[in-house]
């Protein structure tokens, strides 16, 4: 089968990115688009993995914790720790659910044209079908997003005082975990 290396990028920078962005919706964080966009385009240099001879999956389970955690660190940064380690969580979760949905296709359906080697799907797909599936899932998520937002209570919400070096504020706080 002949891969368009063009397309494989493309495609992976194109998921890789909606998936940075899911992170962001689920979490309900917004992350900076420049640091998003840097983050997609190593998932998407990183498809190129599809074009070595298979590899032993230990190598694969290492290679693919390194790949997502740099696409984690670029795309939200270092710190604070705790988020990071939040959004990497997200991540995982979030590309599990692909990959299981790819595999399954694989498994199922076998596409004309679909290569799986890697861990990495490769089907030669056009632009419209590719940005429409996309965007639908996108907002599938949004949707999903949206019905698990909660608005805290009344008497979930206190008046905090902070104080420091003199100077003093009053803000309302979430009582949370």
């Amino acid at each position: 089968m002949t891969i368009y290396l063009d397309v494989l990028i493309v495609m992976n920078i194109f998921i890789t990115y909606f998936l940075l962005l899911s992170c962001d919706l689920i979490l309900h964080k917004k992350g900076k688009q420049i640091r998003l966009i840097f983050g997609a385009l190593v998932g998407g240099i990183s498809s190129l993995v599809i074009l070595f001879p298979p590899l032993p999956a230990v190598i694969l389970l290492l290679e693919k914790l390194l790949i997502s955690f740099a696409i984690t660190m670029i795309a939200f940064g270092l710190r604070p720790w705790k988020l990071l380690l939040k959004r990497t969580a997200a991540f995982y979760i979030i590309s599990f659910l692909y990959a299981g949905f790819m595999s399954a296709l694989w498994f199922f359906v076998t596409p004309a044209g679909m290569q799986y080697r890697n861990g990495i799907a490769y089907f030669h797909v056009s632009a419209v079908v590719l940005v429409l599936s996309t965007v639908i899932v996108y907002l599938l998520l949004s949707v999903a997003a949206h019905f698990f937002r909660r608005t805290p209570k009344k008497e979930e919400v206190l008046s905090v005082r902070l104080e420091c070096d003199g100077r003093e504020t009053v803000v309302e706080a979430f009582v949370d975990t």
